[in-house]
């Protein structure tokens, strides 16, 4: 009778401090992909009236760190990966904060290419951006994410590489 009673309270302590039956945390819910050599999490899906879609990824590092503070640092990450016909990856879209900016790039999915650099037709529609991170239309959506541990999804009225309406992140 004793060794049932310690094992019960061992169990019961082992639960209390998250050995048995742990959950994952909600940035450990959000789906993990390797990009090259970068482990990334995604965080959104914008769908588009015209079929296409794309999909939005934080790198690690910089996600646990939105998670504590609700910036994104310096050397945070961003990887847009987009779709043209459904499950047919088109080009990734790159962006990383270095020294308060964003650079950009992108690579074709077959030759990750994690160069940024700075680009005057990026920032110009960026900058149209209204979160506190200047230039990052998915904030939001990355908020969201945080928040529930799953990925953030929306639908854009707007075709093409148009950027959607700033509303259509806040739903």
């Amino acid at each position: 009778m004793v060794t049932r009673t310690l094992f019960a309270l061992l169990v019961s302590s082992l639960a209390l401090w998250g050995f048995v039956n742990a959950q994952p945390s909600p940035l450990e819910r959000l789906p993990r992909q390797t990009i090259g050599d970068r482990a990334f999490r995604q965080y959104a899906r914008v769908e588009r009236t015209d079929g296409t879609y794309r999909q939005m990824y934080l790198d690690e590092r910089s996600l646990e760190v939105f998670a504590r503070t609700n910036t994104l640092p310096d050397g945070a990450f961003i990887v847009m990966k987009t779709y043209y016909s459904p499950g047919v990856e088109s080009t990734n879209f790159t962006k990383s904060r270095a020294n308060g900016r964003w650079l950009y790039g992108s690579f074709s999915p077959q030759r990750p290419n994690f160069d940024t650099r700075p680009d005057a037709s990026c920032q110009g529609c960026h900058q149209t951006a209204t979160s506190s991170v200047a230039g990052t239309f998915t904030l939001p959506m990355l908020r969201r994410a945080v928040r529930d541990g799953r990925v953030a999804v929306t639908t854009c009225n707007r075709g093409g590489r148009t950027p959607c309406d700033p509303a259509t992140y806040e739903r």
